[in-house]
């Protein structure tokens, strides 16, 4: 999942609006639908505050890294 994605599911889970969001982090509401649409990310004192208005914590609104697959390798 990206960190739109992320932020979007945290903000239904919460049942609030975007404008709500936006009032809580101090921030407008093109900008929650800027970062839920991935034009472009929050900056990390607003990761904090999204955070705490969804009472989860940051690092649940930031994408889990990939794992690297093992390739294997045939014999040849």
């Amino acid at each position: 999942m990206t960190v739109g994605q992320l932020l979007r599911k945290a903000r239904r889970k919460n049942k609030k609006l975007q404008r709500q969001i936006a009032d809580e982090v101090g921030c407008s509401q093109v900008a929650v639908q800027g970062w839920e649409s991935d034009k472009w990310l929050p900056e990390n004192d607003r990761i904090r505050a999204v955070a705490a208005a969804y009472d989860v914590n940051p690092l649940d609104l930031l994408p889990k890294p990939k794992k690297k697959s093992k390739q294997k390798r045939r014999a040849a």
